[in-house]
């Protein structure tokens, strides 16, 4: 079967120059090996030449075998026509402008029972969605680089492995949420944008690497997680209590410690069995700022964020100068809500009697345990807000 020079057909990415880019490209003596020119270098057929080529444009062409990740565009198919195949896209990062009220009924219906099915535990099975999970899958990460296309990465797997990879990345990531409308499962971009202030922040491997560590079951890359704890720290243009930690970083905070770090006895809610002391110290704040809330009926600026950067990173040096505001704060609401102002004081306690008395507060924090304690903060606000319908308020009639 003969080589072909020169591959006439052009990839059609949006970002190359006019006409499209090549995969395979040498237009220098400087690329060239073994005295080999032009294509040849990378010998391909014509006949695969063109198969190639060809497909790779129709998949870019039609938007459900394709989606973007900053930068990158990913393309994906299955060695034969499969129902999963037409969900990908909306699977692994549905539009940023999707609005979910408005799709198609039947699509929405599929879609669930996908998700369904990666929840059930034991082998996948895709008899519901007339798909076999043998049937391999393949993605491709390509990106623009004037008139060439660089490959950022290639996997190949099974729609049974896909389904395992999503499972575990679903169940890394689950946390209480902090409103009712916010996703269950979060899209690439969504997570991607924890990272920076906006899209032009987001260094442009992350996308790539992100999307690799959970098909092929891999480590999250460390920049994910060292940049979401560095946008907690960030202040907030109007604060809010309870808000310096939200859904979608505590998520991702979980998921890097369960799967990089693996970390114990990080659940989806507050766990009080959890006596790591970063986590303990977490609650604590938390538990500090809403009662600086609750005694004051509300503040412009609280110690959230005052001082919730320094204390996650030397709790020595800030902790006991926000227990000492504590004691005002519990003397004040005691004349107001003295069964809560109980509550509050026995809750303070009883962390300060899981926290090592003969060591006190730590000096310093390190990077992992900066990210227990947001996880703690976190979870201890979620079950605050949670009890506002429960045990706090028949606690003021006491």
């Amino acid at each position: 079967m003969p080589l072909v020079a020169t591959v006439e057909t052009k990839i059609k990415l949006a970002g190359t120059s006019v006409g499209g880019g090549a995969i395979a490209s040498f237009n220098a003596p400087a690329y060239e090996s073994y005295g080999k020119e032009q294509t040849y270098n990378a010998p391909l057929s014509e006949a695969a030449a063109f198969k190639a080529h060809n497909a790779l444009n129709l998949l870019i062409a039609d938007q459900r075998y394709h989606f973007k990740l900053a930068d990158t565009t990913v393309v994906f198919w299955t060695e034969k026509k499969t129902e999963t195949e037409n969900l990908l896209s909306w699977i692994i990062n549905p539009p940023q402008n999707n609005d979910t009220s408005a799709m198609n009924p039947a699509l929405a219906q599929r879609i669930q029972s996908f998700w369904k099915i990666v929840s059930q535990a034991g082998d996948p099975d895709l008899t519901e969605l007339g798909d076999d999970v043998s049937t391999p899958f393949y993605m491709l990460g390509i990106e623009p680089n004037a008139a060439r296309i660089v490959i950022r990465f290639w996997l190949e797997s099974s729609l049974g492995d896909f389904i395992l990879k999503l499972r575990r990345h679903a169940q890394d990531m689950a946390i209480q949420k902090t409103f009712s409308n916010e996703p269950d499962h979060i899209p690439l971009w969504l997570l991607l944008a924890q990272t920076a202030r906006d899209s032009k922040g987001i260094p442009p491997l992350l996308a790539g690497s992100l999307l690799r560590s959970i098909l092929e079951g891999r480590p999250y890359p460390e920049s994910l997680y060292q940049l979401t704890l560095n946008r907690v720290n960030v202040g907030h243009d109007k604060y809010k209590v309870g808000g310096k930690v939200s859904y979608l970083q505590a998520a991702v905070i979980k998921a890097f410690l369960t799967r990089n770090k693996n970390k114990k006895g990080l659940n989806m809610s507050l766990n009080k069995e959890n006596k790591n002391p970063a986590y303990l110290l977490g609650r604590l704040f938390a538990t500090l700022e809403m009662t600086q809330n609750d005694s004051s009926g509300g503040v412009n600026a609280g110690v959230g964020d005052k001082f919730y950067s320094s204390a996650s990173a030397t709790p020595r040096i800030v902790f006991p100068t926000i227990l000492d505001m504590f004691r005002k704060w519990i003397k004040k609401l005691s004349s107001n809500k003295p069964g809560l102002a109980v509550l509050r004081e026995k809750l303070v306690g009883e962390i300060l009697d899981e926290i090592d008395s003969t060591k006190g507060f730590p000096s310093q924090l390190p990077l992992e345990d900066r990210g227990l304690f947001a996880l703690g903060y976190y979870q201890q606000m979620r079950a605050f807000f949670t009890k506002r319908t429960d045990a706090e308020p028949s606690a003021d009639n006491n």
